[in-house]
């Protein structure tokens, strides 16, 4: 059978693919794309067991068929390829492969197709659609707090909670956590689950406009489905954190500063900070916060002064400028809230106004010192 394309058309879609194929696949046959022509359809799929990915284009018509082409050495070759058509042609009697493009022919062999494992669909009795950007950017928002630890294997995810009037998306490794709450109508769905944080990066490859994507949901999988692309992974079969467990309440202290300068700060500051705790201090007082690091290892030292607005009673705050630093990159805002009752209690750090049909919530954990302590 013969297969014509545009070779970057192909080495696009390929590009997404090439997430779900393993490094080291466990059969011979998950290292290649499955392609698979119907008429003027061209499908191709990858899969790891965990993630599938199935991409959807035209082709003119053709003769119907399946093939499995190495995944690494097709996406190589696309990729020092100028934009041309090519032909991909797949002998059935000796699984002989040929890709012919106007530079030359490169042949490989393929893997017999039947061993290529069934895709489980998803019924979409559950499901939600929303436009894929706010989506996208909820999960992004949320994705740097999650678990890199491999021990905590319920914090590895995101969680995600349907309601019939939101969707709320939760990611923690017990020293950071963001909650995201997107406000979207949903009907009558309600549901909860997590999903591996690789999702969130081939999302990102695929979807950056307000088009709508379609969450189809079961027990033990998910799929997203947007535009000429379907996402299928399994959920983390783990009992996510009760986050909400511990945001605190009745925080009547509010300190607001602009985003941008507060990051900066940090970035220049912690350079002669400590390098494993990145303990930080806060000196907040009428209008002004003081900031300052050491190193006594190094005799670092560094010392700035920001103006913020805050009337309340003094504050000596300590945290891990890290973790600040990391939540202060993943917020818009220009102006942040941070919100606490005392110094040894976790802060709250919001925009200091929320976009429409959003509210997004990270909590600070303080650093306990001796001063923290006795307070």
């Amino acid at each position: 059978m013969n297969l014509r394309i545009s070779s970057g058309e192909l080495y696009r879609m390929l590009q997404v693919g090439l997430n779900a194929i393993p490094s080291k696949p466990v059969y011979p046959i998950l290292a290649d794309f499955l392609f698979t022509v119907e008429g003027d359809k061209l499908t191709i799929t990858s899969t790891d067991l965990d993630f599938t990915i199935v991409t959807e284009t035209s082709i003119v018509p053709s003769e119907n068929g399946k093939f499995a082409f190495p995944g690494d050495i097709l996406v190589s070759t696309l990729r020092e390829l100028p934009e041309q058509p090519i032909e991909l042609v797949y002998d059935e009697e000796t699984s002989g492969l040929s890709l012919i493009s106007a530079y030359g022919t490169y042949k490989s062999s393929s893997n017999n197709v039947e061993d290529y494992p069934n895709i489980k669909e998803i019924s979409g009795e559950s499901q939600v659609i929303i436009p894929a950007n706010r989506l996208i950017k909820a999960l992004n928002t949320c994705v740097f707090a999650a678990a890199t630890d491999e021990m905590k294997t319920n914090m590895l995810g995101l969680s995600v909670t349907i309601q019939p009037d939101s969707i709320v998306a939760a990611a923690t490794d017990a020293h950071k956590l963001v909650k995201y709450t997107l406000f979207h109508e949903n009907g009558d769905h309600e549901a909860s689950f997590v999903i591996p944080k690789k999702v969130v990066s081939i999302l990102k490859h695929i979807a950056n406009d307000d088009l709508p994507i379609t969450i189809s949901y079961e027990r033990n999988q998910i799929l997203f489905a947007y535009k000429n692309y379907k996402v299928y992974c399994k959920l983390i079969d783990q009992k996510f954190p009760n986050y909400n467990a511990v945001i605190p309440l009745n925080n009547d202290k509010e300190i607001i500063i602009n985003r941008l300068e507060l990051l900066q700060s940090l970035k220049r500051i912690t350079v002669y900070g400590n390098r494993t705790t990145y303990q930080t201090s806060f000196h907040v007082a009428e209008n002004e916060m003081k900031i300052d690091t050491l190193d006594a290892d190094f005799s670092n030292e560094a010392k700035e002064v920001l103006k913020c607005q805050y009337t309340n009673d003094p504050l000596e705050l300590t945290y891990n400028a890290k973790y600040l630093i990391d939540s202060l990159s993943n917020l818009d805002a220009q102006e942040v809230r941070l919100a606490l009752s005392q110094p040894s209690r976790a802060a709250i750090l919001t925009p200091k106004e929320d976009e429409i049909g959003e509210n997004i919530l990270m909590l600070v954990m303080p650093v306990m010192t001796k001063r923290s302590i006795e307070d």
